[in-house]
């Protein structure tokens, strides 16, 4: 099936790849192009003493000028919210882990049809977890102690995470209150 150039366009704008105001902007780039590219032969051939013969229809005033562009990967993420504290109860040492529901909401953009890597990281040296049990949309991913990384499927526009947490306490862990343990952040694949 062949697309017209101005579907083409639609459906380059729709898929966020561009604004609508950079196809206009270029197509305005192409048109100052060929006339300077019809400027310049003109001029030319003045300078060497062939003076054209310009009329409707000329080669002249007919070109064709190939425009290529490159829509470079790009990935990012917002923190909708994030808790700030772990709070660690006597109930959760006996039972020896702690679930945290929907501790962090995140809004992923990204158009790498290969998808994106979520990214937990310790803050620092963290002897009160053995491990990390992490719920993205549903699915389960074990964390080392020290963090990982989930790989996440491409969503066409913007994919909205909820996060939810299972942390395994170790031995050195005490009930109180602690600062979050792990930062989120999204990277390429």
């Amino acid at each position: 099936m062949q697309l017209s150039q101005r579907k083409i366009a639609k459906l380059t704008v729709e898929t966020g790849h561009v604004r609508p105001g950079q196809i206009d902007h270029r197509l305005r780039m192409r048109r100052l192009l060929m006339t300077a590219v019809r400027m310049a032969v003109v001029s030319i051939s003045c300078l060497i003493g062939a003076i054209p013969e310009v009329h409707a229809g000329s080669p002249l005033l007919s070109t064709n000028i190939g425009i290529h562009a490159r829509v470079l990967e790009h990935t990012s993420m917002e923190i909708i919210s994030q808790a700030r504290e772990l709070t660690i109860t006597n109930a959760d040492m006996r039972r020896g882990s702690i679930d945290v529901p929907a501790a962090s909401r995140v809004l992923v953009k990204s158009n790498n049809p290969a998808g994106y890597l979520l990214t937990f990281e310790v803050n620092g040296p963290c002897p009160l977890l053995s491990s990390v049990l992490v719920n993205v949309g549903g699915r389960e991913f074990q964390l080392a102690p020290t963090g990982g990384w989930v790989l996440l499927p491409y969503t066409r526009g913007c994919a909205a995470l909820e996060i939810s947490y299972r942390f395994t306490l170790s031995g050195q862990a005490r009930p109180g209150t602690y600062t979050w343990p792990l930062t989120v952040s999204v990277n390429p694949r």
